[in-house]
């Protein structure tokens, strides 16, 4: 991770050659995280909006539990 950091390698090299990705990749993350660049491709996610704002999407919650 330090040649990462230090420009020696690049990040897929790194991921390339390790022999654990998951702590590489995390770590990678986290250096970008520091930097302030972005980690994902993912943009512009919102969630769905109902079409009818008066009504709730969800089910009515029930007054009281039936066991069978």
């Amino acid at each position: 991770m330090e040649a990462v950091e230090a420009g020696i390698i690049s990040e897929e090299s790194a991921l390339l050659y390790c022999t654990k990705r998951g702590p590489v990749t995390r770590a990678i993350d986290n250096m970008k995280k520091a930097r302030g660049e972005s980690t994902t491709q993912l943009n512009g996610l919102r969630m769905k909006v109902p079409a009818v704002m008066g009504k709730s999407a969800a089910p009515p919650i029930p007054t009281s539990l039936k066991l069978k």
